[in-house]
């Protein structure tokens, strides 16, 4: 049995909060490069598509840079051109004990990197021992 990727044990964590609260698809496309994780719907109308990200910490210092570790220029176009046509679309990203949730528009500032103290400023945080269904619902609609 191959051991999951921080990225897939992230997924595994939201999709169980959200077990039925929601209808949810996870895939890797090889072939349309950039396409997020998960596509998914909520019944209260809200629909989109999830990057799921895994910092394993954040550099030393607020002033530091922060980069995604996979995150590509694929990945950040995607977000960012689909934006434009009105697709809802989010970054989630954990780091230790806190996840992150980024807009689209945030996509190309992500890829780029920014200071520590920036990428807590741009992103509604939730602490992981205290997600469920709804502070995550309320985060993907405050980070819009």
């Amino acid at each position: 049995m191959s051991m999951r990727r921080p990225e897939q044990m992230l997924w595994d964590k939201i999709r169980d909060i959200m077990a039925g609260q929601w209808r949810a698809d996870r895939g890797e496309n090889k072939i349309l490069q950039g396409m997020p994780d998960v596509y998914f719907s909520v019944s209260s109308g809200l629909t989109g598509w999830l990057e799921l990200k895994v910092l394993p910490m954040f550099p030393k210092g607020e002033h530091h840079m922060v980069r995604l570790p996979h995150y590509t220029p694929y990945q950040a176009n995607w977000h960012w051109t689909h934006r434009d046509f009105g697709t809802k679309s989010w970054i989630i990203v954990r780091v230790e004990d806190e996840i992150f949730f980024f807009a689209a528009r945030m996509a190309l500032a992500l890829f780029e990197g920014m200071s520590v103290k920036d990428f807590r400023k741009s992103a509604r945080i939730v602490e992981l021992k205290k997600m469920d269904n709804l502070k995550i619902v309320d985060a993907l609609l405050q980070a819009r």
